[in-house]
């Protein structure tokens, strides 16, 4: 079919371009329009204009789409499509397995007498499942940090009950930063924590540590500018689970960003007596922050009720504070502020 009937190559070569593109489209715009995603949606985006490159190439190749384009004719355009459940998720997946299945008839045409063009069209296939699995897991992840605006670190001896007490407060998120303890005492407060979390339908977050994140079941894992790169995290721990990035300066927030994290911890915003070594970075650079991506980010460093309000003009998402975590009558104040 493929060397003797050109027209028929080109029609199918047509149709299963549009389909690769239609369902990027799809994808790319829920992301965007449905949930404000930004460096996901971008990646998809990228993989849409590199099939309209494919496509363009192939016509300087000789293959005339528009001309042998049968619309009218197609024994397929009237036959309904399978009717399919009505969230985004089960959008998403119909239209990465349309992607793919296109993509796998894009390459089976061009690779007897188009070899070159059917390894593109062979890596873009393969980009599609890399992002697939990325772009379902932000579903869960997105509709998680929307709802999430108050994050407590805790740490020390006490930390499962300071946890338990943050949710009772109103915490949506606890995060477990151990500088000080061996694996074993890390591991063993992290199990506690993450199960004072799920019992309470709440979330939980490890500093620093994938592997404690991986073993304790926990919700995600909160990288430093010097920890492991993200991309890495994400293909140990899974689709599924929360990535963040600290980010205290310009020059920091444009690298955090090319690893496309969840969200960001923005700061230390003010004094701060659990890390005295940074240099406060102040309300101005949060308005940056917001100024330059939608991803969700918590203000962290010396946050209390009085200079909560002065964030809020800034655009931020939440707040994370540590020391309060000790202080539940701080944490109710600092509730009380952020809601009203």
């Amino acid at each position: 079919m493929t060397q003797s009937d050109p027209r028929t190559l080109s029609r199918l070569l047509d149709a299963n371009l549009n389909r690769a593109r239609e369902g990027l489209r799809v994808v790319e715009d829920i992301l965007r329009f449905g949930y404000n995603e930004e460096p996901l949606s971008g990646q998809i985006k990228s993989l849409r204009h590199q099939v309209t490159d494919l496509s363009g190439q192939l016509e300087t190749e000789g293959f005339e789409f528009l001309r042998f384009r049968k619309v009218e004719s197609d024994i397929g355009r009237n036959r309904p499509s399978p009717t399919n459940d009505s969230g985004d998720d089960a959008k998403i997946a119909a239209n990465w397995s349309r992607v793919q299945e296109a993509m796998r008839v894009i390459e089976e045409g061009l690779r007897a007498s188009f070899p070159q063009s059917a390894r593109l069209a062979s890596s873009l296939r393969y980009e599609a499942y890399r992002l697939e699995p990325l772009t379902r897991g932000y579903l869960d992840r997105g509709v998680i940090l929307n709802n999430s605006t108050l994050m407590i670190l805790v740490s020390g001896p006490t930390a499962s009950q300071d946890a338990a007490r943050a949710f009772e407060e109103g915490a949506d998120l606890v995060q477990l930063r151990e500088k000080e303890v061996d694996d074993r005492t890390y591991l063993h407060r992290a199990r506690e924590i993450v199960q004072i979390a799920h019992q309470r339908q709440k979330l939980c977050l490890i500093n620093d540590r994938p592997d404690i994140a991986l073993l304790s079941q926990a919700d995600g894992c909160h990288l430093g500018q010097h920890d492991l790169p993200l991309r890495e995290v994400r293909s140990l721990l899974g689709p599924r689970s929360l990535l963040g990035i600290s980010v205290h300066n310009t020059s920091e927030l444009e690298k955090a960003l090319l690893e496309f994290p969840d969200y960001l911890g923005v700061g230390t915003l003010f004094s701060s007596s659990t890390r005295p070594d940074l240099i406060p970075s102040g309300p101005e650079f949060l308005l940056e922050v917001s100024r330059t991506t939608s991803i969700p980010h918590f203000a962290i460093g010396g946050i209390d009720k009085d200079n909560l309000a002065t964030l809020q003009d800034q655009g931020i998402h939440g707040v994370a504070i540590s020391q309060a975590a000790h202080q539940t009558p701080q944490i109710r104040q600092i509730l009380d502020a952020w809601s009203s």
